[in-house]
């Protein structure tokens, strides 16, 4: 794809969500009209240097998946996000 075609498919996806966003983002309104704010707080995420501590914000990411999706393990919380059929890139 050189630039010319992906300004044009940036610029059609762009025009198409204004035009139409009920039909895009439908789909990620909240289940119950109301969004959901968890709040996990974990002062061991950057050691006196201030620098981070990579597994304890793994540890508070995987509590805050469980609480924002009501789950006891980090997977259940993953299914509910990411389905078997989708492409996920890292």
């Amino acid at each position: 794809m050189n630039r010319r075609n992906f300004i044009k498919t940036a610029g059609l996806a762009v025009a198409g969500l204004y035009l139409r966003p009920d039909q895009w983002l439908g789909s990620l309104s909240a289940q119950e009209g109301r969004s959901r704010v968890v709040v996990v707080l974990n002062k061991k995420m950057r050691d006196k240097n201030g620098l981070i501590n990579s597994l304890e914000v793994q540890r508070t990411l995987h509590e805050l998946l469980k609480k924002l999706f009501k789950t006891d393990s980090t997977q259940a919380a993953l299914r509910q996000l990411i389905k078997p059929t989708d492409l996920v890139g890292i």
